[in-house]
């Protein structure tokens, strides 16, 4: 094999490689905001539950106990996801650089550019800054988060309330 053989093959490896690991990425994306949406879902059949006039104290503690253990489960699940998309991120903005180097133009708008260069805002082909404003520039994974503990502390207080 010559050196053009071995750097198609390579390249070729490269943007195969690309593709899964960029098909991967959007899915922990996905799973990452699915999550607290379906825990929000489970937690409120449970709250429905434990916050009826007619439930006994027993099925309030175990509704709560059971909303505050899947308000704990999803914030780790949603942290994972979005840490897992965050390292696939990262692998493919290497991968990006390789492949450019076997390209003679190079990749053009990358779809899955470095999560620390995505949110620190959008540059325009001009050279324009396109800042966000306050509420977007906001960390939605911590704000969710904070959302999916509150849900918890919520529970604590059904089950302090419930046995006292």
């Amino acid at each position: 094999m010559d050196d053009a053989e071995l750097s198609g093959d390579r390249l070729a490896k490269l943007l195969a490689t690309y593709g899964v690991i960029g098909q991967r990425r959007t899915s922990y994306d996905q799973m990452g905001w699915q999550t607290p949406a379906l825990s929000f879902t489970a937690q409120a059949f449970l709250f429905s539950i434990a916050l009826a006039p007619d439930a006994t104290r027993m099925s309030r503690v175990m509704a709560s106990v059971l909303a505050l253990v899947i308000s704990l489960a999803s914030i780790q699940l949603l942290r994972k996801h979005l840490y897992l998309e965050l390292v696939d991120s990262a692998t493919l903005s290497t991968l990006e650089n390789a492949i450019a180097a076997y390209q003679d133009a190079g990749l053009q708008s990358p779809p899955h550019s470095s999560a620390r260069l995505r949110k620190s805002g959008l540059v325009l082909e001009s050279g324009e800054a396109v800042s966000p404003s306050w509420l977007e520039s906001l960390d939605s994974s911590l704000l969710w988060t904070v959302a999916l503990a509150l849900f918890g502390l919520s529970a604590v207080v059904i089950i302090v309330t419930s046995i006292f």
